[in-house]
């Protein structure tokens, strides 16, 4: 895989497809291999750029902290090496606290925005984690994934099938360690926008699963809620995985929002 240097930190990435660029944005201690399910598809359509984060895969791990306005800076920086004006923005879980700040910080460098499973801020109501991810995630930390991979999916197989996939996956790419989990996990909790997310102009598309027992879904309708005239899409008992777990259903949305008028409406 490529690597661009982009402020001192090695950040790898990936291009596939022509057409206009669609730069896709992954989640917490996870890599550019969570978009196996999107970029085929996608890529059909747009020129689709994925990436590690700083923290993860192939890319540089350094210390902490991290946020999510340093983390924006760095996909700012792969759209100025690729020599990218305008891109939309997809992001996932955290990618999807990146992609806010993108929009808020460089309104005139984002095309359209799709905010998938994500929030704005963590409070103890209506917004932010599910208390039971807290504890998989200190689990993880101590070396076992599979507390939170058990939340990410609803149905037992569709996990163990996306498990295998992406072990054979990360295999080829450095698995996120330790010191960047952390860094990367102290982004996602300290992640705060609900005071800014006013000023984003983007036609934004915030995309959320009813049954998702990582993000709380109301995280979602706050955020669409915020954002002038965005639109919110459910997917019916959908996991915070909704790019594997409900590939079909959210690639299907992804695309009906890039490739129709904004004012159409969502089903």
């Amino acid at each position: 895989m490529p690597i661009v240097k982009i402020k001192g930190i090695n950040i790898s990435y990936k291009v596939e497809g022509q057409g206009e660029p669609l730069v896709m944005i992954h989640g917490l201690g996870n890599t550019k291999c969570d978009w196996m399910l999107q970029t085929p598809s996608f890529s059909r359509h747009y020129r689709v750029i994925t990436f590690d984060n700083r923290g993860a895969g192939r890319s540089d791990k350094p210390g902490g902290p991290y946020s999510t306005k340093i983390m924006a800076d760095d996909v700012i920086g792969l759209m100025n090496f690729l020599k990218l004006e305008k891109a939309h923005i997809l992001g996932f879980s955290l990618g999807g606290m990146i992609a806010q700040e993108l929009a808020i910080q460089y309104p005139e460098r984002i095309n359209k925005l799709i905010l998938a499973s994500t929030f704005c801020c963590q409070d103890n109501l209506l917004n932010g984690h599910t208390p039971e991810l807290f504890g998989a995630l200190d689990l993880r930390l101590k070396g076992k994934a599979g507390p939170v991979t058990r939340l990410a999916f609803n149905n037992s197989v569709n996990r163990i099938v996306f498990t295998i996939l992406n072990t054979i996956h990360a295999k080829l790419e450095n698995k996120t360690d330790t010191i960047g989990l952390i860094a990367q996990k102290e982004a996602d909790v300290n992640h705060f926008t609900a005071d800014r997310l006013y000023l984003i102009s983007s036609p934004t598309l915030v995309i959320t699963g009813t049954a998702d027992r990582i993000t709380k879904p109301s995280s979602s309708a706050q955020i669409a809620q915020l954002i002038p005239d965005a639109k919110i899409t459910e997917i019916d008992g959908g996991s915070h995985s909704l790019i594997a777990e409900n590939k079909e259903a959210f690639n299907r949305k992804v695309l009906d929002f890039l490739e129709t008028d904004f004012l159409r409406l969502f089903y």
